[in-house]
């Protein structure tokens, strides 16, 4: 099951497939790790690094605009950033006891941005984090509400500096919109603390 798909903004031949259905429904089907192809999809190729089971369910891709090298990965297992086009793997985030990293956006202007991405499912805590798009940075929480289940984010293209986060209520209750939608957040500084 390829559940994400990633092109090189620098090249858009290069294009990254994440597999495995990691988002906890029943009949989820379990990946092989992330390939790649470099001919716009004629052919794929798996990344030798990711045939783990750490990969098993990639959730989301994303490459950096300003080092095409740099990769990141949201897996069932938490946050793994590449710096060599997916050649070796680092965790960043430890996602592992709550259902792992489910979602990431980014902010692709200027030399630059933050990273984005949100852990927890089901009945595990929900939490987004924000790091710089960096080989070295390290990550935050920024967002981890009473009741607050799997969240996507999105970065708005007219102004960088906001942040949304839609976050979905967790399993077993302990907040608004019990078994649907928890909240609508945003933030107008940058995703950091405090301001979502």
């Amino acid at each position: 099951a390829v559940v994400t798909l990633a092109f090189d903004p620098s090249d858009s031949d290069t294009i990254y497939a994440g597999t495995g259905e990691g988002f906890g429904n029943v009949d989820a089907v379990r990946g092989a790790g992330i390939f790649v192809s470099t001919d716009a999809g004629a052919s794929w190729t798996q990344l030798p690094a990711t045939n783990t089971s750490v990969f098993h369910y990639t959730m989301k891709l994303l490459v950096s605009p300003r080092q095409p090298q740099r990769l990141w990965a949201a897996t069932r297992l938490g946050l793994y950033r590449s710096t060599d086009a997916g050649a070796s793997w680092t965790q960043v985030v430890n996602g592992a006891a709550v259902g792992g990293c489910t979602d990431m956006a980014m902010q692709t202007g200027g030399p630059s941005g933050f990273v984005f991405v949100s852990c927890g499912r089901g009945t595990a805590q929900g939490t987004v984090y924000r790091g710089e798009d960096t080989d070295t940075s390290t990550f935050a929480s920024v967002l981890s509400l009473a009741g607050q289940g799997r969240s996507s984010i999105a970065v708005a293209p007219s102004d960088e500096a906001i942040v949304y986060i839609m976050a979905a209520q967790r399993n077993n209750g302990g907040g608004p919109g019990t078994y649907g939608l928890h909240g609508i957040y945003r933030s107008t500084t940058h995703g950091e603390n405090g301001s979502i």
